[in-house]
């Protein structure tokens, strides 16, 4: 058994997946059954599609079984599959009964009592945890690797609420109070005293910023609240590349983290996600891929596409973005809290914009069968997925470096100076990210703490979220048009532009004036037609909802 070798590299100006020392898009299938998923694995590998996320192998269980098992389900499907596996960082039951003071303890204010949450998660700071746990993820992935080394493409770690990470998601939510998390907050507060704040929310009559000195000890909880989830998730991911380092091994490793523009009029998603050090994470030598499902906000046709994460300080990092595209496709049923594509077309013009959203990136996409119901099991839909992925693999031979002239700057220590109030965090980050979208050029999104390393002869337009004026969509568009920012199109689409792509997700239907920074013949990336043989300036009909990818070639024909 050869065992196949996975890293990120810089390639071409972004970070990019490389498997046995070549390029490749990344793309790949999140299943979340393999027992009833064989045909749609199938489907995925005759669409030009090996990789497969899925849940193979858990600390919960240790269950050897389990894991031949799933192989087997998932080698039966496609032969060549290489396995992301999402391996699961909790407890066994029984350890969870002899450990009662190890588990996350939630609080609602507005009831006054601790409450439960239907995921049973382990205190991020509980060292027992780390050490116990640490000891277990390594022993599977040593068999893992002895066993299915050559279909192994790397470990998802996975632990908290969904496997993200994250304390809670759910509203009103505070945490956590368990007496793992108090004494470890008391040192590192090095104070033996001090008590966790029962109300994070906004007094009755206060502005939106804590107050200094009566929040004082809220403030450096909110910090640290998030400082002990990046360094459980340092200490796991450097626990796994010490295993595959022992076993010889050159494999990914990822994890969910550093959500900060969550779902609108649900600030216990932002404040109590633990998701706000980031910068913490990306220094770390151990995890090379941050993933994330992208925004919830405006996922409909003629909706925009972006990351919950800060893409930009990723790619800035060398890190790689996986966005998981789980769109509720047309060919199940709705789903709760998800956007539902109601038609085939919808399905694949929404795919398309958030595929080619995460490319422009600097990452890549799993297409998510959330439930494992079979959601891509449409002849048409997957032949529209399989040209998604050879436009992906063409891609990899061109210049992917980012043509942005806009900067976003996020900070993640606004957690810790704002009160848990939906209404400030909607106004404070994820209102007007949607909007920057649509005033027709691309941008890049940065952590404050990576503002020094930004070149500004690159961003003509700086915005610091949390210091702007409210805007709509004309006013920011004037704003980058007086820093001499390209504007490719006015008419409110969301424009994801590359030097080699362009990628226009349409608004509303009508007529579009696209205008190029440079001379450039224009090819539909989709069907092949010549646009336009040399110039800087096209019109295109477009229908809401549609998006439509050129290629622009330069050179002495252009």
């Amino acid at each position: 058994m050869t065992a196949v070798r996975s890293g990120i590299r810089l390639h071409r100006g972004a970070p990019t997946l490389f498997v046995n020392g070549r390029p490749d898009t990344g793309l790949m299938l999140y299943h979340n059954n393999v027992e009833r998923g064989h045909d749609e694995m199938a489907d995925f590998a005759a669409a030009g599609i090996d990789l497969l996320t899925t849940g193979v192998g858990s600390t919960a269980s240790l269950n050897t079984d389990e894991i031949d098992a799933k192989m087997r389900l998932i080698l039966a499907a496609n032969p060549r599959a290489l396995v992301l596996t999402r391996l699961w960082l909790g407890p066994p039951e029984a350890w969870v009964k002899a450990n009662p003071g190890e588990m996350v303890v939630h609080y609602d204010p507005n009831l006054d009592q601790n409450v439960e949450s239907e995921y049973r998660i382990v205190s991020f700071s509980s060292e027992k945890w780390r050490t116990e746990m640490g000891a277990a993820m390594q022993r599977l992935i040593r068999y893992c690797e002895e066993k299915y080394g050559d279909h192994f493409l790397g470990y998802h770690l996975a632990a908290g609420e969904c496997g993200e990470w994250s304390y809670a998601w759910r509203n009103y939510t505070q945490s956590d109070y368990s007496p793992a998390q108090v004494a470890a907050f008391r040192r590192w507060r090095h104070d033996p005293k001090a008590e966790i704040p029962c109300d994070w929310r906004r007094p009755k009559g206060a502005g939106g910023e804590l107050d200094p000195v009566r929040d004082e000890v809220l403030g450096d909880y909110l910090k640290f609240h998030s400082a002990t989830v990046a360094e459980a998730i340092c200490h796991f991911a450097r626990l796994a590349k010490e295993e595959l380092g022992r076993l010889g091994r050159e494999k990914v490793v990822a994890v969910f983290y550093g959500y900060h523009f969550t779902p609108p009029g649900n600030p216990s998603a932002f404040f109590n996600s633990g998701h706000h050090a980031l910068a913490r994470v990306l220094a770390s030598p151990d995890v090379d891929i941050l993933c994330a499902p992208y925004s919830y906000y405006q996922r409909e046709a003629g909706g925009t596409y972006y990351s919950q994460l800060v893409a930009g300080s990723a790619r800035l990092h060398g890190k790689l973005v996986y966005s998981e595209e789980d769109t509720v496709t047309h060919v199940v049923p709705a789903v709760p809290y998800r956007y539902h594509c109601p038609d085939r077309w919808t399905t694949e013009n929404v795919l398309r914009r958030n595929i080619l959203g995460s490319l422009r990136d600097g990452g890549t996409s799993w297409y998510m069968d959330w439930f494992g119901q079979n959601w891509y099991r449409d002849e048409a839909l997957m032949k529209s997925i399989a040209a998604t992925q050879r436009l992906a693999r063409e891609r990899l031979d061109t210049d992917q470096a980012s043509v942005a002239q806009i900067a976003v700057i996020a900070d993640e220590s606004v957690v810790a100076r704002l009160y848990h109030d939906p209404e400030l965090i909607n106004r404070w980050t994820l209102e007007r990210l949607s909007d920057l979208w649509r005033v027709g050029a691309p941008l890049d999104v940065f952590l404050r703490s990576d503002m020094a390393q930004l070149d500004r002869r690159q961003y003509k337009l700086v915005i610091e979220l949390d210091r702007e004026p409210a805007g709509g969509v004309e006013y920011w568009r004037g704003q980058a048009r007086e820093a001499g920012v390209h504007i490719y199109t006015d008419s409110g689409d969301q424009v994801l532009a590359e030097k080699e792509w362009l990628t226009i997700h349409a608004a509303s239907d009508g007529t579009r004036r696209i205008v190029l920074p440079r001379p450039c013949r224009v090819i539909d990336a989709l069907n092949g037609a010549v646009v336009l043989d040399c110039g800087t300036e096209f019109t295109v009909e477009l229908k809401r909802g549609q998006t439509a990818v050129w290629r622009l070639i330069e050179g002495p024909g252009a």
